[in-house]
């Protein structure tokens, strides 16, 4: 992801992320974003808890970004 990333993109991200496959690790790379907003972090933290209980590797996402 780049940019900023607010409400209005919600979501386009959440099916971008939702498409991914289930049985695999994913490590998101936010390092290129501007901007995140309150809704779209929990989102995306909702989205991980989600993801990593279908039993595999966790989504790994940089603390400094959704601190």
């Amino acid at each position: 992801m780049a940019g900023h990333t607010t409400l209005l993109r919600l979501p386009r991200v959440l099916d971008t992320l939702e498409a991914l496959p289930r049985d695999r690790a994913i490590e998101l790379d936010l390092s290129a974003l501007r901007h995140l907003d309150h809704s779209c972090r929990t989102a995306l933290q909702e989205w991980a808890g989600r993801h990593d209980e279908h039993g595999v590797e966790a989504v790994r996402v940089p603390e400094s970004v959704l601190g």
